[in-house]
């Protein structure tokens, strides 16, 4: 599902570009954003549904760091994307390992939680 989804995702865009931008386009601009919105939350559904099996409140996340060839990076992580975007993002850097820091709301206390998973566990 999920390449079938980065396909639909890739279609989108690149039909996008093709469209001018004129008012009379403008739907079919909208209808386009929302797919590439949607592609991108299902993918972040499914690896904030993995952390909420196994922690209990988690509202968001994101990556702190990956490691890649024995070493830890944090450089170029795209922050402003979704959880399962950065998670796809350090797979296709190569990473092994990627440590992650959870939001969880818990007896109206916010707090913060940084563990470490294997890439392959959001697969």
């Amino acid at each position: 599902m999920k390449d079938i989804l980065k396909q639909i995702h890739d279609a989108a865009r690149s039909l996008k570009l093709k469209l001018p931008f004129t008012p009379e386009c403008d739907p079919a601009h909208d209808l386009i954003d929302r797919i590439i919105e949607l592609c991108g939350q299902s993918a972040q559904d499914k690896a904030l549904e993995f952390l909420r099996a196994r922690h209990e409140n988690v509202e968001s996340a994101y990556v702190l760091q990956y490691h890649v060839d024995g070493k830890w990076l944090a450089v170029r992580i795209p922050r402003h994307q979704p959880f399962g975007q950065q998670v796809e993002w350090c797979a296709s850097k190569g990473a092994s390992l990627i440590d992650v820091t959870m939001q969880i709301n818990g007896a109206a206390k916010l707090s913060s939680l940084t563990e470490t998973f294997s890439i392959t566990d959001f697969k």
